[in-house]
């Protein structure tokens, strides 16, 4: 997926190879070079890729095994190693800051990727926030306080519709 995650490419039974492997080339926004063959080539809208696996490989030293046949690398560079870390059992916390940061975080998303990533009207959206692409994000005293009580209540809101959602 893009850093939106929108779909860019399926691996294995559901993707192209059909579970057979494969290499796979994904390509960044705005890549016109040349395309090598052999590849099952996707094209992406961001620099920035999640790359979600799963399989049953088993637990701790047989898992990280198996996904160390995965090799990820720049084009360029072949026979770079990759570097594999198992996490598992590590402090880990996946929520959203409930303060500017949050906001601080986006700022630093949109200025990453390319101007289109993300469609006009977010954009705007943004832009009345102060958060626009090659312009600094220095919020006044005011406006911080803003999205810091924004940032709270947008986990708030976040956390009710997936606990207690009429659905």
């Amino acid at each position: 997926d893009d850093a939106y995650f929108r779909f860019v490419v399926d691996f294995g039974a559901t993707g192209p190879d059909k579970g057979k492997g494969g290499k796979y080339l994904l390509l960044p926004p705005g890549y016109d070079g040349p395309v090598p063959e052999g590849y099952f080539v996707a094209r992406s809208t961001s620099y920035r890729l999640w790359g979600l696996l799963r399989s049953n490989p088993g637990e701790g030293d047989k898992a990280m095994n198996f996904y160390k046949k995965l090799k990820v690398y720049p084009l360029d560079q072949p026979g770079r190693k990759g570097r594999y870390t198992n996490v598992s059992g590590l402090p880990l916390s996946s929520l959203a800051p409930e303060s500017m940061e949050a906001f601080q975080w986006i700022h630093e998303i949109i200025e990453h990727e390319p101007a289109n990533f993300v469609n006009k009207e977010l954009l705007g959206r943004l832009a009345s926030l102060s958060i626009e692409k090659g312009k600094p994000f220095n919020p006044d005293a005011r406006m911080q306080r803003i999205l810091e009580k924004a940032a709270k209540l947008a986990v708030a809101m976040a956390r009710t519709n997936t606990f207690d959602s009429r659905d």
